[in-house]
């Protein structure tokens, strides 16, 4: 499942329900361990990036999803995959969540239909652009009394990397694109695609970069 684009297209359909609540318990779990008042730092690795921004923009107000994320000021993205998951959600292209068929046996007619999710939350899931969600999560809350904190993201991007973009510039967030070099290259002519992709996270100097001080921003 986790090869070519056979994640990203599982993503995109009904299965998203089920990616939503894993992300509600993850974040649920995360708002526990935490103090009152504390802030979050997200950090997410390719098709992890956009499952984070889907269920944050497509979550209710008092989810713990959205709790979080409006008490996290930084966001580290290695490989995304924004600008391709974007040309998903052109308007009118996605209906939104819909039952999900399994077979209940073996007989090739016997087909039973189950919703992703109980009852009370198995209406449509709204389709909101990445992009979309980050500028959400970049607006400060309403009755906030303005933005107290510079939001900011870091994308890491790997040249070699046929499925990483650059995060374009976000109205309310300060953006930042790093190239790193992650795999093995030969007289930069050729690459190892799937280490560039996938190896931010042994990368040292990524590593030194996220545990430095964050200096603030000038005015």
């Amino acid at each position: 499942m986790n090869w070519g684009l056979a994640d990203a297209v599982i993503t995109l359909g009904p299965m998203r329900a089920y990616f939503h609540q894993t992300m509600e318990q993850a974040f649920a779990y995360a708002g526990r361990s935490g103090s009152k008042g504390e802030t979050f730092v997200i950090v997410s690795e390719s098709l992890g990036s956009f499952v984070v921004m889907d269920a944050f923009a497509s979550s209710k107000p008092t989810s713990s999803v959205r709790d979080v994320m409006q008490r996290t000021y930084d966001l580290y993205f290695f490989a995304n995959q924004f600008a391709l998951l974007e040309l998903a959600r052109i308007e009118g292209l996605d209906s939104g969540a819909v039952p999900l068929p399994i077979k209940a046996s073996h007989s090739p007619d016997a087909v039973t239909v189950v919703s992703p999710v109980n009852d009370a939350d198995s209406a449509s899931i709204p389709a909101v652009s990445p992009f979309s969600a980050l500028r959400e999560w970049a607006s400060p809350p309403r009755g906030s009394g303005g933005a107290q904190h510079i939001r900011q993201i870091i994308a890491f991007n790997d040249p070699n990397d046929a499925l990483t973009y650059e995060v374009p510039e976000i109205t309310g967030a300060q953006v930042v694109n790093v190239y790193d070099w992650n795999s093995w290259h030969i007289l930069g002519l050729f690459a190892d695609p799937i280490g560039a992709h996938v190896k931010h996270s042994k990368n040292k100097s990524v590593i030194k970069l996220l545990f430095e001080r964050r200096k603030p921003l000038p005015r």
